[in-house]
């Protein structure tokens, strides 16, 4: 028989190793989409197809990654915890 303390250690354990998969795969994601969307504002900028929302596009996907590259450096204490060892 498994020890209630145990099992809760080690569902805790694997609930945790999901979360920090999870936020990789949304920080791989937000960095694609802020990545995509300055190229395409420069395309539309470029080509004058839309300059005015070309240039929103390059703003916003400047601003989405510098947000990106901020949660890169300053995890959650959680995924920092978790990634460290502790």
């Amino acid at each position: 028989m498994i020890s209630p303390l145990l099992f809760a250690a080690d569902f805790l354990k694997d609930l945790l190793s999901n979360l920090v998969a999870i936020w990789n795969i949304t920080l791989l994601i937000g960095n694609f989409a802020a990545v995509l969307a300055i190229a395409i504002g420069f395309i539309m900028w470029g080509t004058n197809y839309d300059s005015h929302g070309g240039k929103k596009l390059i703003v916003g996907g400047v601003i989405l990654l510098i947000a990106m590259i901020y949660l890169t450096h300053y995890p959650p204490e959680a995924v920092r915890l978790y990634t460290q060892g502790g």
